[in-house]
């Protein structure tokens, strides 16, 4: 399955949040259940780290979601002169999951000449895992040790970024959290895709 719809696009001006910040949390539940050192680039800003909360309404995160092909186009021109991170989340549906469950928003493709300057920016950081709101079941759901027991039986890769590597993974893990969190489901994968823009605008 091609993951070409865009889902959401996402501008953030702080950072992503680490290893660390999961390993010190002493919840009773496991948040971010596998091991991994370093950023995860996860499309749920609310994980992401800011100098202070006042900067999530000063305009350092811009999440869109089922943005239109206009809006897309806004997206890419806004990356200019920016120092900021850049997120594209991909579905491999048309027709997205909303919250009420009797609707569906309708996706956009990117389309030429926004497809190539996409192709030379932006890298593929992995799989993500979401429910309809956006709150990713791979960083933003605590799991119980039997659900890390169960979770051990199933084989998952995570990548550099922090994500799941494959598509086929990424469908296994949403089985899995839909089965541990069956309030929030269901989850479905997603691909996210990532520009770290520069303050020179490159």
């Amino acid at each position: 399955m091609s993951f070409e719809y865009v889902l959401e696009t996402l501008r953030v001006c702080g950072h992503p949040p680490t290893d660390i910040k999961f390993r010190i949390s002493q919840k009773k539940y496991k948040y971010y259940p596998f091991l991994h050192q370093g950023s995860i680039i996860t499309a749920d800003v609310d994980l992401w780290d800011f100098p202070s909360v006042s900067d999530l309404t000063d305009g350092n995160a811009n999440k869109l979601y089922w943005p239109s092909a206009s809006e897309i186009a806004d997206f890419f021109a806004e990356q200019r002169g920016q120092d900021a991170w850049f997120l594209i989340a991909f579905s491999d549906q048309p027709l997205a999951r909303t919250i009420d469950p009797s609707k569906t928003a309708a996706l956009s493709k990117i389309q030429p000449p926004l497809s190539d300057i996409f192709s030379k920016r932006f890298s593929s950081a992995g799989f993500d895992v979401i429910d309809a709101s956006g709150l990713s079941a791979l960083t933003n759901v605590g799991y119980t040790e039997n659900d890390l027991v169960t979770l051990a039986g199933v084989t998952i890769d995570i990548n550099q970024y922090g994500l799941i590597s494959t598509p086929g993974d990424s469908y296994k893990f949403s089985e899995f959290a839909s089965l541990a969190a069956p309030e929030h489901a269901p989850f479905f994968p997603i691909e996210v895709w990532v520009f770290r823009s520069g303050s020179n605008g490159k």
